[in-house]
């Protein structure tokens, strides 16, 4: 369990982070937002506005945010044995 933070803006475009992935199911739940969860390699993506949350399966390739505005969020991630 942890808190991802991802600040506003990017110079020439929003900033995002870097594409990962879990050895173990994932739940994001959005503080602060709108937050973007972008599944680059099935060309998704789902918008989670704050008390909302996205199931990310174990393995999926995902980032956050892809947008202007700064977002805040928790995530859980159960690894398998």
């Amino acid at each position: 369990m942890g808190e991802v933070i991802v600040p506003a803006g990017g110079g020439k475009g929003p900033r995002c982070m870097e594409p990962i992935s879990h050895q173990g199911d994932a739940v994001l739940y959005c503080i602060e937002g709108p937050m973007v969860v972008n599944f680059p390699e099935r060309l998704e993506s789902f918008l989670a506005e704050p008390e909302e949350s996205v199931f990310v399966p174990q393995g999926e390739v995902y980032q956050l945010n892809l947008e202007a505005d700064p977002i805040r969020a928790v995530f859980s991630v159960a690894p398998t044995f």
